[in-house]
């Protein structure tokens, strides 16, 4: 009994093993297939993702390239402005350096306007003292001329009176008022006519004792002069 009941143990141990041999041989590709689904699965979800990743690094270069072109287009701008920037500096140098010549010009006449200011006041000062001395000048000429004034006041009183005198007493004069120097005179001249009067007279007459200037009959005349009632031209 017992050895047959060891068999039937045997029996269904090894009907067991067979049992889980065959399902581990169905169950076992099944896992594999349902493994490699699954690992199909994630790949292609990979692959999907490495897709939209190179499909937004393309987008991304795109761009960068677009970016590149237009930072491309700036750089060119900006090598054009700065070359005009280079003309505009140079310009700005030369205007600089004029400048400077208009500096060194407003230098030396500030040093020339400093020697004229200097003169300036020289001669200032001198004019002052030539005012001082034109005015002291003036005064004494006024002086003169007041005292000219008084004097030709007097001698044409003088004259009145001496016009006065009768003809009878022009020899007892004229003798005395002979000036020797003016007998050669007589040859060249017809009459005679002094420096501030309105007579012409003949030689030797009284009133030319201070003055005496030869002129013909015509031109005395013409000058508007009459004859002296004393000599009688």
């Amino acid at each position: 009994m017992n050895n047959i009941e060891n068999n039937n143990l045997e029996n269904k141990q090894a009907k067991s093993k067979w049992n889980i041999r065959k399902i581990l041989l169905v169950v076992l590709p099944i896992l594999a297939i349902v493994f490699a689904f699954s690992s199909h699965g994630s790949l292609s979800s990979q692959v999907s993702t490495l897709t939209k990743e190179n499909s937004n690094l393309k987008e991304s270069n795109t761009a960068l390239q677009n970016e590149i072109t237009s930072l491309s287009s700036e750089v060119s701008e900006y090598e054009t402005t700065l070359s005009s920037k280079d003309s505009e500096i140079s310009d700005l140098q030369s205007q600089i350096d004029e400048i400077q010549e208009y500096k060194d010009s407003y230098t030396q006449l500030e040093t020339n306007y400093k020697k004229l200011k200097t003169n300036f006041t020289s001669l200032k000062s001198k004019n002052t003292i030539l005012q001082k001395k034109y005015k002291s000048l003036e005064s004494k000429n006024t002086n003169l001329q007041k005292k000219y004034k008084t004097l030709e006041s007097k001698n044409s009183s003088l004259q009145e009176q001496l016009n006065s005198y009768d003809s009878d007493h022009a020899s007892s004069y004229s003798i005395s008022s002979i000036d020797d120097s003016s007998v050669d005179d007589d040859f060249s001249y017809e009459v005679y006519k002094t420096r501030t009067g309105s007579k012409y007279h003949k030689s030797g007459c009284r009133y030319l004792s201070q003055s005496k200037i030869g002129i013909s009959e015509s031109d005395a005349i013409a000058q508007g002069l009459t004859p002296c009632s004393v000599c009688n031209p």
